[in-house]
């Protein structure tokens, strides 16, 4: 499995590939002003991956889990560090140039690109290729019952407020990025996800330094347990995640402690604040 670093900022969209993806984790950064994504790629073949991004701190809590290699470029001092302690596939593309490319037009926050089929090719010519470890979340198509969640809003900052509204004709729910229809530039097409997990987790403020401008990291608390909003099917299940180790993906449990099953198909995970005002009607 892959798991790619993909900018955010509004100059730079639409991304590429990032609707391929099979499992998107969304998280805020830089100093809480823009928001960045980390796409894993376990079925997809997304023939462009695009703008891949430096590695933030968050990559230490999510790349394990899926025991994925982690395809980005460049990092902090510490986060690179950091990285260089995990036992996960570290695929900076400082030091592994031969599957990234630069894309002509853009500046340096969107030109950046490699695909999915490059990143796996240099994997087996480095001796680096295994199995990928299927395990975590279960699915169940059977629509669930529960409060209608047909409209979701997320309060990221200005740039990066999202939308996703359920299309009862696809069984997906639609992503818009600043009240605008948020479309993958490979298809030209809405970005879409069968699931949409809200994830609240304990943000904490840092001292590290993540880029030339000096912001600092937030460090965002992925272990223990907390609340979590499962939509699916345009319904919306209260539950809780559950952090039992590390190196295994994070599961949601319902308020009788039982695995919320997920709808087969794409996963986006929303971490946000624990005060966050996540609106879903």
């Amino acid at each position: 499995m892959l798991a790619a670093r993909i900018g955010n900022d509004p100059e730079i969209r639409p991304q590429e590939g990032l609707g391929e993806a099979d499992i998107v984790y969304e998280e805020i950064m830089d100093g809480w002003t823009v928001t960045r994504f980390t796409a894993l790629y376990l079925d997809s073949d997304a023939e462009r991956i695009r703008p891949i991004r430096s590695a933030r701190l968050s990559g230490l809590s999510i790349v394990p889990q899926y025991d994925a290699a982690y395809v980005h470029s460049g990092a902090s001092d510490e986060i690179r560090w950091r990285i260089s302690q995990a036992s996960f596939v570290d695929l900076d593309e400082y030091f592994n140039p031969q599957p990234y490319g630069i894309l002509e037009g853009y500046d340096w926050r969107g030109r950046m690109y490699t695909s999915v089929e490059s990143i796996r090719a240099y994997l087996r010519q480095k001796g680096l290729e295994k199995d990928a470890r299927i395990e975590g979340y279960p699915f169940d198509a059977t629509p669930p019952t529960g409060k209608v969640a047909t409209a979701i809003q997320i309060p990221y900052p200005q740039f990066c407020v999202v939308d996703w509204d359920y299309d009862a004709t696809t069984g997906c729910y639609l992503r818009s990025a600043q009240g605008v229809p948020h479309l993958d530039a490979l298809t030209d097409q809405q970005i879409a996800a069968e699931n949409v997990i809200i994830f609240y987790a304990e943000h904490r403020a840092t001292d590290i330094v993540e880029d030339s401008v000096g912001s600092t990291a937030i460090d965002i608390i992925m272990t223990g347990s907390g609340r979590a909003q499962v939509c699916r099917d345009g319904v919306v299940t209260e539950g809780k995640w559950v952090q039992s180790s590390p190196d295994k993906p994070i599961l949601y449990y319902n308020a009788a402690d039982e695995l919320i099953p997920l709808k087969p198909g794409k996963t986006w995970i929303q971490l946000v604040p624990l005060d966050y005002d996540v609106k879903i009607n």
